[in-house]
């Protein structure tokens, strides 16, 4: 079990971490990805890397470097799950063809292979 925080660069693979969150939000912004920028609680200089950083999102990019293609992804955060890591969980799950399972302080979100979520996104 590994443990996170939000801009966490304790982890000894932490530059490939953020490598594989570049990749990501590269394609995420193919995608049409566009940051939420409500999630941020005071006026950041750069948006993107201030939500990119978010713990969901280490977590999710450190289990894409270490595991097999097509392994589940679990995941377990103490907060609620902001409204842009839940869009771009679900963005994660339909391009990595990877269910992602992640427990909030709320509920169990279930990402599944398409891009929807199992709380139907009412959260």
């Amino acid at each position: 079990m590994y443990e996170f925080y939000a801009q966490d660069i304790r982890h000894p693979q932490s530059k490939e971490i953020y490598e594989q969150l570049e990749i990501l939000h590269e394609q995420l912004i193919k995608l049409g990805y566009q940051p939420n920028e409500s999630v941020l609680t005071k006026k950041e200089i750069n948006v993107e890397l201030s939500i990119y950083g978010h713990s969901e999102r280490l977590a999710i990019a450190f289990n894409l470097i270490s595991t097999p293609p097509g392994t589940t992804i679990y995941l377990t955060k103490n907060l609620r799950m902001c409204i842009d890591c839940h869009e771009v969980s679900k963005l994660i799950a339909r391009l990595t063809q990877r269910e992602i399972i992640a427990r909030d302080k709320l509920r169990i979100h279930y990402f599944t292979k398409d891009g929807r979520c199992s709380c139907d996104d009412h959260f």
